[in-house]
């Protein structure tokens, strides 16, 4: 069953696809199009907690005194999180306060119009990321609801405040690419993970965490942006552990804001597969897999590198090829269930020869089978 989209959801989903459009955007303000992610996500009740942390903690500083704090609820010390290759234990501590989410938001809120304030309103990473945060982090909010319920509430909403800036690089990608003025320091970013990583410590959002947080924080959006998923290696810390669980919930919730808010438009939108064609360097649908070997990593479940495709088809299958590097399990069956997969397969039984569409078909069956997922939704 589709789900019901709110007036917001709507307008941000116009705003990714219709970029350009600068009345909708001032028409939008009333959603937050500041880079507020995070303080949009907040209930009243966890705004008023964080208020009475803050006051509390100055009141200590300022008297001495101890001041007894709220009663919080029983978690277990450490939490397993059910991953593809291995499940993975960290400790279930909570990672900062509220104080410093709020506070890091708060930051973010500011600096954010500021920094995408030289780039014209046609840049497809300007408003369209914005979009594309909220939408993830709300996203990742519904779809990480059973897990919210095994983690600190603190640690929950830190994962979520991640999700909201992982792209905060892209706006420096498109700086670099228009040829604006900006730090030299990220002419050198190997990604726009490490970009977005350098912007929050640049504007100080960064330090309001304590030390491991910071290189959580950190490592979870460098390698967000990787090609793959970084191994997690044996012997491996809690820390590291940590980090790895955190990058695999950033990954997974991106991949799947994607494949629900852009496989219809990918798919339907003239436009925006003319946009996909010209971005890409694409020759546009040609009926086949082009090159024809993407089709053989496809079926050896491989990740196809996206500069590899020549076809418009052969995009579209590096883009269902995402489901082969998701490693949060109940991500996984999300992605099934909202019906991208099946949309997918159905683009290429109308597109592509009989004997391709049967082996895309084949591997992805049988891929979700092997996950446990005997069949698309």
């Amino acid at each position: 069953m589709t789900e019901k989209l709110t007036p917001r959801d709507i307008y941000l989903r116009n705003v990714e696809r219709e970029h350009y459009d600068a009345d909708a955007v001032e028409h939008g303000a009333e959603f937050g199009m500041t880079g507020g992610q995070l303080l949009l996500l907040f209930t009243p009740e966890q705004i008023e907690h964080a208020r009475r942390e803050m006051a509390s903690a100055f009141e200590e500083t300022k008297t001495k005194k101890t001041i007894s704090q709220k009663p919080q609820r029983e978690l277990l010390t450490t939490v397993r999180i059910s991953l593809k290759d291995a499940d993975v234990e960290i400790p279930n501590q909570p990672l900062c306060t509220f104080e410093a989410l709020l506070k890091s938001a708060a930051i973010v809120e500011k600096e954010y119009p500021k920094l995408i304030a030289d780039l014209p309103d046609g840049e497809p990473w300007k408003y369209p990321k914005t979009a594309h945060a909220i939408l993830t982090t709300s996203i990742g909010a519904k779809a990480l609801a059973q897990i919210q319920q095994q983690l600190p509430e603190e640690n929950f909403y830190l994962l979520l405040f991640i999700m909201g800036n992982h792209d905060l690089g892209r706006v420096m990608d498109a700086k670099k690419r228009r040829g604006l003025a900006m730090p030299a320091e990220y002419n050198l970013t190997p990604n726009h993970g490490a970009a977005s990583a350098q912007l929050l410590k640049d504007w100080n959002a960064l330090s309001q965490f304590p030390q491991d947080t910071q290189t959580i924080i950190s490592y979870a959006l460098l390698h967000h942006a990787d090609k793959r998923t970084p191994e997690l290696t044996p012997n491996a810390s809690n820390i590291e552990k940590t980090q790895h669980a955190f990058v695999c919930f950033v990954r997974d919730i991106d991949k799947l804001s994607l494949f629900v808010n852009k496989t219809d438009q990918y798919l339907s939108d003239e436009k925006t597969k003319a946009e996909q064609v010209q971005v890409n360097r694409l020759n546009g649908e040609q009926g086949t897999i082009e090159p024809l070997a993407l089709l053989d990593a496809f079926t050896q479940y491989k990740s196809i590198d996206r500069t590899q495709c020549k076809s418009y088809e052969a995009f579209m299958l590096q883009f269902l090829a995402w489901i082969y590097d998701v490693n949060v399990k109940s991500v996984l069956e999300q992605i099934v269930q909202s019906g991208a997969v099946e949309q997918l397969l159905s683009y290429f039984q109308c597109h592509l020869p009989e004997t391709q569409y049967q082996a895309i078909l084949n591997a992805t069956m049988k891929y979700l089978e092997n996950q446990g997922l005997k069949k698309v939704a």
